[in-house]
């Protein structure tokens, strides 16, 4: 199950926050499929996607915005340059690191 949220962008930090600590993907209502209708939606969506899990090399190779994403929805601080924040990422998500 995906969690979506379709939300008229530009979104504000507080409600991007609070969609993404729900565990909600936000996607721009734009796309939105047309019977959703016109106001912000948050649903959850059955999908057959298969999500990759996360490993110390794919961190590696994920950019800026994708390892701060991740940082967000675990609450962790997103302030740094992108080795120190995907340093965080990888301490935040294994235990050993």
């Amino acid at each position: 199950m995906t969690k979506i949220a379709y939300l008229a962008h530009p979104v504000s930090k507080e409600k991007k926050a609070e969609a993404r600590k729900e565990g909600f993907k936000i996607i721009d209502r734009r796309f939105a499929p047309a019977e959703i209708g016109e106001d912000d939606v948050l649903e959850t969506v059955a999908t057959d996607e298969q999500t990759d899990p996360i490993t110390r090399e794919s961190i590696a190779d994920m950019k800026k915005a994708d390892v701060v994403d991740l940082l967000e929805m675990h609450g962790a601080s997103t302030e740094g340059n992108l080795p120190e924040l995907r340093e965080r990422l990888i301490a935040t998500v294994f235990v050993d690191a």
